[in-house]
């Protein structure tokens, strides 16, 4: 310690700020004798540092992000549904779905139940994983079907195009699925075949809705299977719609929207275009 360094002036000089500060009543020093004064103004010190640094962890410590669930009550009807990343999930009847309203920066998760068609968005270096009661899915970038039975203990999967890796999560086996295979999981077996025919996931296109999605999502969705482009208006993207197609024409689709919205929908050349 330095023999010059005078400790009562220090204080003097540190308790005049928490004065200034009005962090000492008035007559805290007077009313306490030396050592104890030192020892109330160390702790309304350590008091602040502490408030800081509560402060501070807030600040810094990320929120979880909240989790959603979408459930489609109509067995008759596939329920679109869109991530914040630019995934598309179409839910069967009955079939359900959770999801994150943010996605974390190293992963994509969600988890369903019943049957799916999952168009995931490639995004390098951020997997996408599906949690089953059974089994694990994991992809890059991809479209496949999903159907999973907790009650039959039944889960099959057909990829449409790209690659899924499937893991059993009682054993650890890990299956490989690419485009045109199917990975099967009965009690105790599991199969990997190749797929015959769309016929299911056609089945599961045949009627679609959408619940709560902007405008801009649901053209893009349509767009996806129609030959006639729907363009829309600059300022309409954020309009909130919820509607049911029972056509795949992309403009008695159109006609539809601009129903519901009370906008004008044109052709010209080979695109829709909609507009106030």
């Amino acid at each position: 310690m330095n023999p010059n360094f005078n400790t009562d002036k220090a204080w003097d000089v540190l308790y005049t700020r928490l004065r200034e500060e009005e962090l000492l009543l008035p007559d805290t020093k007077k009313a306490i004798s030396g050592k104890f004064f030192y020892y109330r103004v160390a702790a309304i010190i350590t008091g602040i540092i502490i408030g800081c640094g509560i402060i501070f962890w807030q600040i810094q410590t990320p929120h979880k992000s909240q989790w959603l669930t979408q459930q489609n009550p109509d067995s008759k009807s596939t329920l679109v549904t869109l991530l914040e990343d630019g995934s598309v999930v179409y839910l069967a009847g009955n079939a359900s779905l959770s999801y994150p309203e943010k996605f974390d920066p190293d992963k994509r998760e969600v988890r369903m139940k019943g049957e799916a068609l999952l168009d995931i968005s490639p995004e390098a270096g951020r997997p996408f994983y599906v949690e089953t009661k059974y089994v694990t899915v994991e992809v890059l970038g991809t479209a496949f079907r999903i159907q999973s039975s907790e009650e039959q203990q039944l889960f099959s999967l057909s990829v449409e195009r790209g690659k899924v890796k499937v893991t059993r999560k009682e054993t650890g086996e890990q299956f490989i699925a690419t485009t045109g295979e199917e990975v099967l999981l009965q009690p105790g077996t599991w199969q990997k075949t190749r797929i015959e025919d769309g016929t299911a996931i056609d089945k599961l296109m045949e009627k679609i809705s959408f619940k709560d999605e902007r405008l801009e999502d649901i053209v893009r969705v349509i767009n996806t299977f129609t030959d006639q482009p729907i363009v829309l208006e600059a300022g309409l993207e954020n309009r909130i719609l919820t509607v049911a197609f029972d056509e795949h024409s992309a403009g008695s689709m159109a006609q539809l929207i601009c129903l519901a919205l009370k906008l004008n929908c044109r052709e010209q050349q080979d695109s829709i275009f909609i507009s106030r």
